[in-house]
């Protein structure tokens, strides 16, 4: 198997420190055709061995450990599930980040978050304690204590992908990863002759606490240890000093927690071998195995390498595979002849105690299967999701629709601000009377500069709360190059800077390219990006990006699909996330006598908002619109929608909280003015990658939609 592909199986993989079994039982296997026996000992952590025939031989430990960052449920409250960290999580990137939850089968679970609509100056700029923080399941109370009990772990939702020519991204790269390389050394090693027992760990609970090292080191015994971790790789936003050059090669460590004799050898079969390699000065603590390997028993030889990595302990840790090479190329150039070159005389073979068992088989833990809606509304709203249309560069969800309707319309056209306006003849002809209108954009990025080192600087555009992109995926331009946004890893901030949000203009996207040069002949200023959020069932509720609003599109294109009572006019508008700008035009062209704005709207029912700014609630049905900060509606249109309902036992709701706007905005003042009232989806987590809304919501907003035009063909003549 390729080292990427290992990489890739092992990482997609769910470990967190203290739940590794799935992992290391994988490992072990990897492991088997290259050493003489395994095994996984007490702790979890697996331990292989190919000895060298040699009576007495002296032993070399190589670690890498298996475990991840991760959380754990603590309680439920409101359907919402409390937690904790597991290991050194950075509470910043959490505010909208997907998990998995490994109960049997895995279920997704997204972390609830304010959307900017709600929020005041203060909260903006603020990260969140974990301690105040939920993770919105779909579920009610009693559905969430019974499905999820307390105690299941946690890891963020992620996937390992290509980023530029030479580049990984993904989760848990620390440190599996670095296991991956001592597999990948052990490969180079198969036809040479040793001269030591070489064993190789995959230790666990590193993130808490390296009990599994402390264990297996003391159990293996050995003459010397290689701990082989990954290291801060540098970026833009974190000190040089501290960091280590992507693509300069492993980092060999210097300072107290290294033999010197060790570290030597490691630079001179560098040189001689003619390896890429930097020297990472560790003073004290080595935050790696290697610090208490060295003290096991009565003291071991130790070095550590290390593998640039950015940023650490996120969903989007990222390596460069010539990195990665080089370092399995340098560790297997150091096995080599071990025992015989340089190597302090009177450093003794030890006797083991470490005993290889049989390995005992776990039950299979299922793997998290992405459910899509099978039809219906929210069918097709997942679909509408999938597809990119950042305001101003709608093409790709304008050209969708187009081949949706044209075998319903009566006529179509495209305008000058890129609306999409359809006439859809009904049963009868009551010509420009009605319209309906959805904005077909949504948030995302815009390239704005590109710095020497080849990061993407952007602006957002439209309301994004800066909270909910950082460690996020995102896919850039037309070609929809892979990016992240990236962030200093959380091992490096101040106090002071966990607490703060990074100010817009300090974001940046990593696309993987190695310098300027690189990232403009894939990048273009003022390419858009987008969020990469795939549509997902979770319970009742559909989990995408662009849910605001592809639900008003969605609802649309049905009722386009219908035969109606009477004529209606559809606006697909763009622009709306930038201030409503293509409703102008639309209403302008089409001059109804009534319009009805159908909108994905903030929900803010998380657990812990205060009871007057829960705006509305998802499951409860279609949201009359009264009042929103750009538009009064019209008050007999809202009674009527609300006496539908009651009439047709249409679930229905109102805001509670007044936010946000509409394109009711621009279309309500348009020429003499138009009678305009809203429908609305309630929303979780609007404008963020992973918003969240009812899927019965979306079938009741279309009942309601198809009963009002039944409602109002029956007064026209």
């Amino acid at each position: 198997m390729k080292l990427t592909e290992t990489i890739q199986t092992l990482t997609t993989l769910n470990g967190p420190s203290g739940f590794e079994r799935t992992v290391a039982e994988t490992a072990a296997d990897l492991l088997r055709p290259l050493v003489d026996d395994v095994t996984i000992d007490r702790l979890g952590s697996v331990v292989g061995v190919r000895r060298c025939g040699r009576e007495n031989a002296k032993k070399l430990l190589l670690d890498a450990h298996l475990d991840e960052i991760g959380l754990i449920v603590t309680g439920v409250e409101e359907g919402y599930l409390r937690f904790r960290a597991i290991g050194g999580v950075d509470p910043r990137m959490l505010p909208d980040a997907e998990l998995l939850i490994l109960t049997q089968p895995p279920r997704l679970g997204v972390v609830a978050c304010l959307p900017p609509h709600v929020q005041s100056a203060e909260e903006f700029n603020q990260s969140i304690p974990i301690s105040d923080l939920r993770i919105d399941v779909g579920m009610t109370q009693e559905e969430a204590e019974q499905a999820i009990p307390v105690g299941t772990p946690m890891v963020y939702r992620s996937r390992c992908f290509s980023v530029g020519a030479d580049q990984l991204s993904g989760k848990a790269m620390d440190d599996r990863a670095c296991f991956s390389v001592l597999l990948r050394a052990l490969e180079l090693l198969k036809e040479k002759p040793l001269d030591v027992d070489l064993y190789v760990m995959g230790s666990t609970r590193e993130e808490i606490s390296g009990a599994g090292a402390v264990v297996g080191t003391f159990a293996i015994h050995p003459d010397y240890c290689i701990a082989v971790d990954v290291t801060h790789g540098a970026t833009p936003d974190a000190p040089s000093d501290e960091t280590m050059k992507m693509g300069g090669g492993p980092a060999i460590g210097v300072g107290p927690n290294m033999t010197r004799w060790m570290t030597n050898r490691l630079v001179e079969k560098a040189k001689a071998a003619g390896i890429p390699y930097q020297l990472e000065i560790m003073a004290g603590h080595t935050g790696t195995n290697g610090w208490d390997m060295q003290t096991s028993r009565e003291g071991v030889a130790t070095s550590v390498l290390s593998l640039p990595l950015k940023y650490m302990h996120s969903p989007i840790e990222m390596i460069r595979m010539d990195d990665a090479e080089n370092l399995a190329h340098l560790i297997a150039e150091f096995v080599c002849h071990l025992g015989e070159e340089g190597t302090p005389a009177d450093l003794e073979p030890r006797p083991s105690d470490f005993v290889f068992r049989p390995i005992r088989s776990h039950k299979a833990v299922a793997a998290f299967v992405p459910q899509q809606p099978e039809n219906g509304i929210a069918k097709t709203t997942a679909e509408l999701c999938a597809i990119d249309g950042v305001s101003s560069d709608e093409d790709s969800i304008r050209d969708y629709l187009i081949q949706q309707v044209k075998p319903y319309a009566e006529r179509i056209q495209v305008d000058t601000l890129g609306n999409l306006i359809v006439w859809k003849k009904g049963a009868k002809a009551t010509g420009n009377k009605l319209m309906f209108a959805a904005h077909m954009d949504e948030v995302g990025l815009m390239i704005r500069s590109i710095t020497e080192e080849g990061y993407l600087k952007f602006a957002f555009v439209g309301g994004v709360d800066r909270r909910v992109a950082i460690g996020k995926r995102v896919l850039v331009g037309k070609r929809r190059i892979p990016g992240v946004i990236g962030l200093k890893a959380y091992h490096l901030v101040s106090a002071a800077e966990e607490k703060s949000i990074p100010k817009a203009k300090e974001f940046y996207i990593d696309i993987g390219a190695a310098d300027k040069k690189e990232a403009e002949a894939l990048v273009s200023l003022g390419d858009v990006a987008v969020f990469d959020s795939d549509p997902v069932c979770m319970g009742g509720m559909l989990k995408a990006k662009a849910i605001d609003d592809r639900i008003g599109c969605a609802v649309m294109l049905h009722l386009i699909r219908q035969e109606l009572p009477m004529d209606c006019v559809f606006a697909f508008t763009a622009q709306e996330e930038v201030g409503t700008r293509g409703a102008f035009g639309a209403a302008f062209r089409v001059t109804p006598e009534i319009a009805v704005v159908l909108e994905g709207t903030t929900a803010a029912d998380s657990p812990r908002m205060e009871d007057h700014r829960k705006v509305c609630h998802p499951g409860r049905g279609p949201v009359l619109s009264v009042m929103d900060g750009g538009a009064v509606y019209d008050r007999a249109l809202f009674e009527r929608l609300r006496a539908i309902a009651e009439e047709k036992h249409i679930p229905w709701q109102v805001k509670h909280y007044l936010s946000g706007g509409t394109d009711a905005k621009a279309i309500q003042r348009t020429k003499d003015g138009i009678r305009v009232t809203g429908l609305s989806a309630a929303v979780r987590y609007l404008h963020a990658p992973a918003s969240v809304a009812s899927m019965e919501d979306m079938e009741n907003i279309y009942a309601l939609c198809l009963s009002f035009i039944e409602s109002l063909a029956e007064e026209c003549e």
